[in-house]
């Protein structure tokens, strides 16, 4: 909960489903998940980390910075998209 000057303002799941256009329907993940987590780097930001950027099924911040967030000065369409998705994801993860 946040404290504004004018009242309170609470983060609700609902809010943050509209905001990021996340579906929230369906069952929760409460356990391990076995992903391939290359691959959905591959998909996602099209590029597969090193082993040593990988913690498990977290990204290391500091490879993502240092790799992801910045443009090489004539972008394809694809470095373009994956550099987008990267920002997004280092916007969540808090970079």
């Amino acid at each position: 909960m946040f404290h504004l000057p004018v009242g309170e303002c609470r983060i609700t799941l609902e809010s943050v489903a509209l905001q990021l256009d996340l579906c929230v329907n369906g069952r929760l993940v409460t356990s391990a998940t076995y992903y391939d987590w290359e691959q959905m780097c591959a998909k996602y930001i099209g590029v597969v980390p090193p082993k040593n950027a990988l913690v498990g099924s977290k990204l290391k911040l500091k490879w993502l910075k240092e790799n992801m967030l910045t443009l090489p000065t004539e972008p394809l369409p694809q470095q373009l998209a994956a550099r987008c998705k990267a920002y997004i994801l280092g916007l969540i993860y808090g970079c």
